[in-house]
């Protein structure tokens, strides 16, 4: 299995983020690989078990298999 480097990954979301800080542009959703988005899960089971949608950093988190375990899409 492939180790996910979250904290990386956080911070070349957070850049795209600033760089679309146009409104025109904002997305809505995070695309991240399926073990990204199980991490990240794993660290909100409250949220799953009450079947709301998971957020990091204002997007919805989707999981991806198109989207490599150290990559993101943000889409709207």
């Amino acid at each position: 299995m492939t180790d996910v480097g979250l904290g990386v990954l956080l911070d070349h979301v957070c850049n795209e983020i600033i760089r679309r800080s146009s409104p025109f542009e904002p997305g809505t959703r995070l695309m991240v690989h399926p073990l990204v988005y199980r991490c990240v899960a794993e660290t909100r089971p409250q949220e799953i078990s009450r079947g709301l949608p998971l957020l990091l950093l204002g997007l919805e988190l989707a999981p991806s298999e198109e989207v490599s375990p150290s990559g993101f899409k943000i889409a709207r």
